[in-house]
């Protein structure tokens, strides 16, 4: 394995090896392709989110922005190909989960008062 990343990835740097020492050319930097690259570095995108984000105030949602990217204008002026999926979602905490509930006065008595001094 190569650096904890797993079979697959020492696999691909040992084809990138060969491919280089047998041809010479550069290798790519990144070796595990662009799709884990941000759009974000990408100055120009930034301007026309941040410009988007100021027009339409206090009014920011997840759902605007998709909108936004949606547009055929942006899409092409940034080489933009895919959609953005609508596909996110809020979630309330799952049952047996705590939210928040580690200072409540009965925790806090708890713990001080209880749990500690048994412990200690």
């Amino acid at each position: 394995m190569v650096l904890g990343k797993g079979l697959h990835c020492a696999r691909r740097i040992r084809r990138l090896t060969r491919q280089f020492i047998s041809d010479r050319k550069v290798l790519p930097i990144n070796p595990f392709g662009d799709w884990n690259e941000s759009m974000l570095v990408y100055e120009d995108l930034c301007n026309d989110i941040n410009l988007y984000l100021q027009e339409i105030g206090k009014e920011i949602s997840a759902k605007k922005l998709i909108d936004f990217f949606a547009c055929e204008d942006i899409r092409s002026k940034h080489g933009i190909e895919k959609q953005i999926s609508e596909r996110y979602c809020w979630s309330s905490p799952k049952k047996g989960q705590y939210a928040d509930g580690h200072e409540r006065d009965d925790v806090v008595y708890y713990r001080e008062q209880v749990f500690l001094p048994q412990w200690r």
